[in-house]
């Protein structure tokens, strides 16, 4: 999908107030890296939703972070 597509303007980084780069998570989300999505901090974000309004690729970044977390946290509880 094109919206998929981030174009690194760096704005929902400035957006973010849990201080996340929204646009990694989104693109390793994306390619179901769950493990990366961890280690970029997912679980920490509180899902306000900035970082998808700022962005002018109009990415679904909320919804991305959110299915992340759920992916994170029952890769977790396998472990």
């Amino acid at each position: 999908r094109q919206t998929d597509l981030c174009i690194r303007c760096g704005r929902c980084i400035e957006a973010c107030p849990s201080k996340l780069t929204p646009n990694f998570i989104g693109d390793f989300s994306i390619n179901k890296n769950w493990e990366k999505t961890d280690e970029l901090g997912v679980l920490d974000c509180i899902e306000c939703g900035c970082c998808a309004y700022v962005c002018p690729a109009k990415r679904a970044l909320t919804q991305m972070i959110r299915m992340a977390k759920d992916k994170v946290i029952a890769m977790r509880k396998k472990q």
